[in-house]
């Protein structure tokens, strides 16, 4: 018999919980609110289980811990680290927020004029050398726009063409919004092979024409705005990045999108 409890905690990014004594415990997403920004979680000790299931998160008794990502398939772990998977604990903090749209000028309307964010820096067709997305290769055309927003870079992205990516099937799935947050890292194929071992894979990935790698890691098979992008970053991109920071303190509201 499985000992069940249920419990309304904030967003499983973000949240810390309190269990009763007991062994080990799986946590499965029961409903979300989202007017209050608070989801309940069904929390239970497998008896007799020697995994659990492949949405559960991993937890330990009697503790508080973060709830870091959900966990696949497999066999608990002898230990569960309460500060993060030591992939996590070698990246960075995030610097990026992306979203996915269907529309780019009606989303960039909505920032500037809304939200006034900006300035944005628009290219209109960004080009890769090397894209696969679930292991087979791609290509696509993106239009991207970037600007800083209190230190926060935010991406909008709008697939233009081409095959079927993860972008065209987010949008077949949640019509757009909040797709993924972004990392940087000095040395990918280091990370990414830290981040297999811990369980997530690649969902997309490859190089883009300047030779800039990247990958978007599997980790949101629910569509809810958790995928990992980590970028190894040239020092051109750093020059970009710095030049958005310096548009975003002297920006006086004109010309809220500009082209490349």
């Amino acid at each position: 018999m499985l000992t069940r409890h249920v419990q309304r905690i904030p967003s499983p990014s973000h949240s810390a919980i309190l269990l009763p004594p007991g062994k080990r415990y799986c946590c499965r997403l029961a409903s979300v609110h989202t007017g209050r920004k608070q989801s309940a979680f069904a929390f239970w000790r497998p008896s007799g289980r020697k995994s659990c299931a492949r949405s559960d998160c991993i937890l330990k008794d009697g503790k508080k811990y973060t709830i870091i990502r959900q966990r696949r398939r497999g066999s608990m772990p002898d230990s569960f680290d309460p500060a993060g998977s030591k992939a996590q604990s070698r990246l960075g903090a995030i610097v990026q927020m992306g979203y996915v749209v269907p529309d780019l000028e009606r989303a960039l309307a909505h920032w500037t004029q809304t939200l006034g964010v900006g300035p944005f820096l628009v290219t209109p067709r960004i080009d890769y050398a090397e894209l696969n997305y679930r292991g087979r290769p791609i290509q696509v055309e993106n239009a991207v726009a970037l600007a800083s927003w209190g230190g926060m870079q935010i991406e909008i992205i709008q697939q233009t063409g081409g095959d079927d990516s993860m972008f065209t099937d987010f949008i077949a799935r949640r019509g757009g919004g909040l797709h993924h947050v972004c990392l940087l890292s000095r040395d990918l194929d280091a990370d990414l092979a830290a981040w297999q071992a811990e369980g997530i894979g690649v969902l997309m990935g490859g190089r883009t024409a300047a030779g800039i790698p990247f990958a978007y890691l599997d980790s949101d098979p629910l569509d809810q705005g958790r995928v990992i992008e980590i970028v190894q970053p040239s020092a051109g991109l750093e020059r970009f990045f710095a030049r958005l920071e310096s548009l975003a303190a002297a920006w006086d509201g004109s010309r809220p999108i500009r082209y490349l």
